[in-house]
């Protein structure tokens, strides 16, 4: 007569299966990242993608006193590259591909836990699942040797720090996730409306410093001016880009593109816009649905996510690995799919938008249709996000689901 497994044989299976499952993780992404170092061993353009770009723009750019096209990192990102590019090359690309790696899985890790699965006993085929599902989004940004992840980390640091109540230390945070990306700011118009004052307050702080503090100590008082003027002079400029490449056009740019022939201009306008206003939509359903939720961590995880949605798909400089925040709809629509405590509806509805985002980025390979695909994955994730509501606690033996 055999015996049916105790939950003493399965915590001792999940002990040695979650670390393994993370170790893979971190192994997969290592490949993607070094794979072409590893190839041709030189350190060039080819191998080190973006972390070139930035150490060579860093450069040019506080020499000649004002940003020129195709550089839009804030000032404050720009120092601390210049600081960066004080090593050799090796050694400050070794250090950014450990803080890519580092990010990643912290991201990761962070969202288990912002989402209370930590002690969830196949977290790791959670996680497994959910980046496997957005794997060409993380690609895109591994392989561009960028640094979308770290920013993903650093808000869900910062949230986690607000979680514990150390919200000078989450501020703080978040001021350098703004530094390095300027698309986490529409965080601070979300704190004042969430009268978080003591984080907002110290994100200010945080941002003075990084942003006028540390100009002026650089670069003193006219230059850390006359460049950060050429910075935000330069953001609104940005529509006015000559033609980019194919495979880095922005979105909005791309799916006019793909729309050419098909539709007339001003119907091509018209289908952007619409799309834009149910974007716009999506997001104010997240922050709206929030705010009844019971898991303080689930309202600020999602609406954290959202606000990193929405200035992606009105961005005239969005590229692909921009959209790797769709690991954080990724890791919460697995939450639901895995719940067993939650509705079959519910549960069905979040595995078909998984597997209709991979779908669709598979069929569609070619530019500029992909930028459509990948627009379209957006939107199911964060359709996702704003309709299925996390699942209410069960009390008494009562199994209650919202929608």
């Amino acid at each position: 007569m055999t015996s049916r497994p105790t939950s003493r044989t399965r915590t001792s299976a999940t002990r040695f299966l979650n670390p393994a499952v993370f170790s893979l993780l971190f192994i997969y992404m290592a490949i993607e990242l070094l794979n072409r170092l590893a190839r041709t061993g030189k350190f060039d353009n080819h191998t080190l993608g973006d972390f070139i770009g930035f150490r060579h723009q860093s450069v040019e750019t506080l020499v000649r006193g004002h940003y020129e096209a195709g550089i839009y990192y804030p000032v404050p990102f720009l120092l601390l590259q210049d600081a960066l590019n004080q090593l050799s090359l090796p050694w400050a690309s070794a250090l950014w591909f450990m803080m890519i790696l580092c990010s990643a899985m912290g991201a990761i890790f962070l969202s288990l836990k912002l989402l209370g699965l930590e002690q969830e006993p196949f977290r790791g085929a959670l996680a497994l699942m959910a980046t496997l599902s957005v794997i060409y989004f993380i690609q895109w940004d591994l392989r561009s040797v960028n640094l979308n992840l770290v920013v993903l980390f650093l808000v869900l640091m910062a949230l986690s720090l607000r979680q514990s109540e150390k919200k000078i230390w989450a501020g703080t945070v978040l001021s350098l996730a703004i530094a390095a990306k300027l698309y986490p700011v529409l965080m601070l118009p979300y704190l004042l409306w969430r009268k978080e004052w003591s984080w907002l307050l110290a994100t200010v702080l945080g941002l003075g410093v990084l942003f006028i503090m540390l100009p002026l100590s650089v670069l003193g008082l006219e230059t850390s001016w006359n460049l950060s003027l050429s910075w935000v002079t330069h953001l609104f400029e940005s529509r006015n880009l000559a033609e980019w490449p194919d495979y880095y056009k922005p979105l909005g740019r791309a799916l006019k593109d793909s729309w050419e022939g098909a539709l007339q201009p001003r119907e091509i306008e018209g289908v952007l816009r619409l799309w834009q206003f149910l974007w716009l939509g999506l997001v104010a359903a997240v922050l709206a649905r929030s705010r009844a939720w019971a898991r303080s961590s689930d309202r600020l995880f999602a609406d954290a996510t959202a606000l990193l949605f929405l200035p992606l798909l009105f961005s005239p400089t969005f590229q692909p690995h921009h959209a790797a925040v769709v690991l954080l709809t990724a890791m919460w629509l697995v939450r639901i799919a895995a719940d067993k405590t939650d509705s079959p509806m519910r549960r069905v509805a979040s595995v078909l938008i998984l597997v209709g985002a991979v779908v669709l980025i598979k069929t569609i390979d070619t530019w500029p249709e992909r930028a459509v695909a990948i627009a379209g994955v957006m939107t199911l994730h964060l359709t996702g996000l704003a309709l299925l509501a996390p699942n209410k606690p069960v009390r008494a033996g009562v199994t209650s689901n919202s929608t």
